[in-house]
């Protein structure tokens, strides 16, 4: 069980306040995108001054150093493939549109070795408690429908990723043994995130969410509790039927559009596939190939590619797009080294998401997305190589 209150003490002690302020930072994330934006600023000038006058070590253990290097390599890629632009001001329009990518090197920085990180994952979690039961309380009050235009209107905070955060949350919640989670908290928890993401509509969350649940509650059955789990099965299994009947009509209008996006951004790709197009933004070459498809109902919406691969293959190429798998490679390897431990089913959750997620959205052109993935990456990457953990 972690001693939250001694564990903070041991931070303030210890003079480690850009832990202390990127905890808040991931408090604030489901909250406030610009209260968290600053923290974290704040939290990497605390980090580089800590490692200066302190004389610390900038990182705490090989494998962040691994993961910092190969984000310092996809940025200075980047930075190269940007000065080969034709016009100064498209260098820097570039620079400042992909500047956010330089979190793959600094947020392995950040992360500490040792059990205090899953104080991250403590704040995580009242932050998006408190943006649950607030968004719910204000629609109870206000009258409005509790649904995902709720969570925009209060935090600007879009359903994917909200959604994401929930079912993200159930791998340290259902998976860790110890944890200061009671049964009866587990269920509670659970229950009330599986009610806001059907509320959400948010399809392949609550896809994503009934697996993580079978993948975690595998592992305890026995004959003792079959029957439960039986009708626990029966149960997730009608609700899910009954999801999937009110967003029906969604469902296929949300692949068949994102097919017609995937299809123009293929087509963009094709243009340049080893070193991407940097000299337009990804929206213009989308409205360009759509016009020349004859789509012309899609150059009004001013909509990215809808896929997190196929953006980085169209904003990059194939030499940009493998430094992102060599990062999986990487994650992969401290996976397998870990399986079947408690540790690689909750990061196996973690993998499960970023990988469905990225196929239907663009998580690392929003601060919510590219946050959560660099920090919580290298979260798993300590938790796999440090065994005290």
């Amino acid at each position: 069980m972690l001693d939250l209150a001694g564990k903070i003490h041991e931070l303030y002690r210890a003079k480690d306040f850009s832990f202390l302020v990127l905890i808040l930072s991931f408090v604030l994330l489901p909250l406030s995108i610009n209260l968290s934006s600053l923290a974290l600023v704040v939290a990497i000038v605390l980090k580089i001054l800590q490692a200066f006058f302190h004389k610390e070590s900038a990182y705490p253990s090989k494998a962040l150093l691994i993961s910092s290097a190969i984000g310092l390599g996809l940025v200075f890629y980047i930075f190269i493939r940007s000065l080969f632009l034709e016009d100064f001001t498209l260098v820097l329009r570039s620079l400042e549109e992909n500047t956010k990518y330089v979190l793959f090197f600094l947020a392995p920085l950040l992360i500490r070795k040792d059990d205090s990180n899953k104080l991250l994952i403590v704040g995580f979690f009242w932050g998006v408690i408190g943006s649950v039961v607030f968004a719910f309380s204000y629609a109870i009050i206000t009258g409005v429908k509790f649904d995902r235009e709720v969570f925009l209107h209060l935090f600007g905070i879009h359903h994917t990723y909200i959604s994401m955060f929930m079912v993200f949350l159930l791998n340290p919640i259902l998976g860790r043994e110890g944890n200061t989670f009671p049964l009866v908290g587990k269920i509670t928890v659970a229950m009330v995130f599986f009610y806001t993401i059907y509320n959400l509509d948010s399809k392949v969350s609550m896809a994503v969410f009934i697996v993580i649940l079978i993948v975690h509650l595998i592992w305890y059955l026995n004959k003792k509790n079959f029957f439960i789990y039986f009708l626990l099965f029966l149960v997730a299994l009608f609700v899910f039927i009954r999801f999937n009947n009110k967003s029906g009509v969604d469902y296929r209008i949300a692949l068949d559009y994102r097919v017609e996006v995937w299809e123009a951004s293929i087509a963009q790709i094709k243009e340049n596939v080893f070193f991407g197009s940097l000299e337009k933004d990804e929206k213009q070459l989308l409205n360009y190939q759509h016009f020349l498809s004859g789509k012309y109902y899609f150059l009004d919406r001013d909509i990215n590619s809808h896929n997190q691969y196929l953006s980085v293959l169209l904003k990059f190429g194939v030499f940009g797009f493998l430094f992102l798998l060599s990062y999986a490679i990487f994650f992969l390897f401290h996976l397998r080294k870990n399986f079947p431990s408690i540790k690689s089913r909750e990061a196996f959750g973690f993998v499960m998401i970023i990988t469905l997620i990225c196929c239907i959205e663009n998580i690392f052109d929003r601060h919510h997305g590219i946050v959560f993935f660099t920090t919580f990456y290298n979260y798993y990457i300590v938790l796999f190589t440090n065994e005290s953990i």
